[in-house]
């Protein structure tokens, strides 16, 4: 039985979700991922957060070309935490990834939208510049051949996508299909659970679904705080920081080999 793993982090008792998915017993083995880089396609970074500069990487911004990749909205500070908060440094809160190497992409707008062409070119740029994982905590309702073929082609040179499901299943219901490009074969699908391991009903569902995560999180936020965000946007993260700890423990797996283990190690609920 591996030990749970507490850190200097004063905000942890808050993150719940860390001891859902099993981060904590995780920790015992690995907690860092420092030889690969993640790409995060979103609204960008707080860049001077305290609890995230130290994971940071030089990225880049598709809305505004030229200017740094900082967040005008809050979305992509508030993934970040998730996936890489740095952890036991004595401040706010414990990302899953203690250390990282995250790319910031800005492609979402001080609004949180961003069209197919642009979301394209953000993976496409995730991986001319090394990325090895792509999280895409957006989605977009219909289906494009266009980023179905980057989808393929960040496959063929190894690198593994992460996408939220969406978030329609209240407003929806049945009609709530999981969100492209999510529901591309080879991109990991990540639907939402509540805090007591039921399906969330207003996370979107469908065979193309790999896994689902926590639906709420505490984490990091714009101006150097911590706030609760909920949605697929923050389940996605925990998928892609697991994705990298096996990659840390197994770094010869393909992307469908760590997409496998992550489906076939998960708890059946």
């Amino acid at each position: 039985m591996l030990g749970v793993v507490s850190t200097s982090d004063p905000e942890l008792p808050k993150q719940h979700f860390l001891d859902q998915i099993g981060a904590r017993e995780a920790w015992s083995t690995v907690h860092d991922q420092t030889d690969l880089t993640i790409a995060l396609v979103d609204t960008g970074v707080d860049l001077d957060h305290p609890d995230l500069k130290d994971n940071l990487v030089e990225g880049t911004n598709l809305v505004h070309p030229g200017n740094a990749p900082e967040d005008d909205n809050g979305h992509g500070t508030a993934v970040a935490g998730v996936l890489a908060g740095s952890g036991n440094n004595g401040k706010g809160i414990s990302g899953i990834l203690w250390k990282a190497r995250i790319m910031p992409i800005k492609a979402l707008d001080e609004e949180g939208y961003g069209d197919e062409e642009r979301l394209g070119e953000a993976i496409l740029y995730a991986v001319k510049h090394g990325a090895k994982i792509v999280v895409l905590s957006v989605g977009l309702y219909r289906y494009s051949p266009y980023m179905k073929d980057i989808a393929l082609y960040a496959e063929s040179k190894g690198v593994l996508l992460v996408a939220a499901s969406g978030n329609d299943g209240a407003t929806l219901g049945s009609r709530a299909k999981v969100k492209y490009p999510a529901a591309y074969p080879s991109v990991l699908a990540v639907g939402g659970v509540t805090a007591d391991d039921k399906a969330e009903p207003r996370s979107n569902k469908g065979p193309e679904l790999d896994i689902v995560a926590p639906w709420s999180v505490y984490t990091t936020a714009v101006g150097g705080g911590y706030t609760r965000e909920e949605g697929t946007s923050m389940s996605a993260p925990q998928a892609a920081a697991a994705a990298a700890l096996i990659w840390a423990v197994h770094p010869d797996y393909k992307p469908y080999q760590i997409r496998e283990t992550l489906r076939q190690s998960a708890e059946d609920i």
